[in-house]
């Protein structure tokens, strides 16, 4: 059975993007349960790994569930999917591998990652390293029982991205401390000489101390 991915809208300010076998259909029993009528936009073939991917797209304009605020970048990103399609825009359908292959272990342990070298906030809206943050709370801090294809290569790949960035930190970091050290050694080596020249005498050196001294 061939899937479509819709778009709709309401003509109050929010669009729908779903999937379904039989979009009109689908619409028509959505007008039912809801006083607003919904205006197909457009719909291209497409499969619900997709569907999620242009979700996670769109997470930080999303109202609720697959509502999404009607603004210039989800128009701008619904044109694109209806000009040239799902793949030809970056969303690749659900990888052929098993989804048993990529466990939520190995999933949560990609999550820390980012996580760690990030340190950002996953109750945040957006994304970081290319991974959106609903993702990272859900995996991290919510880890479900299963992990899909697409979203397990999101989060290699975005811990790829993080381990990267942090080693490039560190690298940077590095270098500074030791042009610091090289920068300052000579004035290192001046402060010693000189805290060494103005130390304290050894009394026993001066003339009248041994005349100070109790004769036997």
């Amino acid at each position: 059975m061939t899937m479509r991915l819709y778009f709709a809208d309401d003509g109050f300010g929010s669009i729908k993007i779903g999937i379904s076998a039989d979009v009109h259909r689908r619409l028509a029993g959505l007008g039912v349960a809801s006083p607003r009528s919904l205006n197909l936009i457009g719909d291209v073939a497409g499969d619900r790994s997709q569907e999620r991917q242009v979700h996670n797209a769109l997470a930080d304009y999303r109202i609720s569930g697959e509502w999404f605020r009607d603004c210039d970048v989800v128009r701008e990103l619904i044109s694109r999917v209806l000009a040239a399609g799902l793949v030809a825009s970056g969303f690749s359908p659900r990888a052929d591998e098993p989804e048993g292959h990529f466990t939520v272990e190995e999933a949560r342990q990609l999550a820390d990652i980012i996580i760690r070298s990030s340190g950002v906030r996953v109750t945040e809206p957006g994304e970081t390293f290319g991974v959106p943050n609903t993702l990272l709370w859900r995996m991290r801090y919510r880890p479900g029982r299963r992990i899909f294809a697409d979203e397990w290569h999101v989060l290699a790949q975005g811990a790829v991205r993080a381990s990267t960035h942090a080693s490039e930190a560190a690298s940077r970091d590095r270098s500074l401390a030791e042009d610091m050290i090289r920068r300052r050694g000579r004035t290192f080596t001046r402060a010693a000489s000189a805290s060494r020249r103005t130390a304290a005498p050894d009394l026993t050196e001066l003339p009248l101390f041994g005349a100070m001294e109790p004769r036997p």
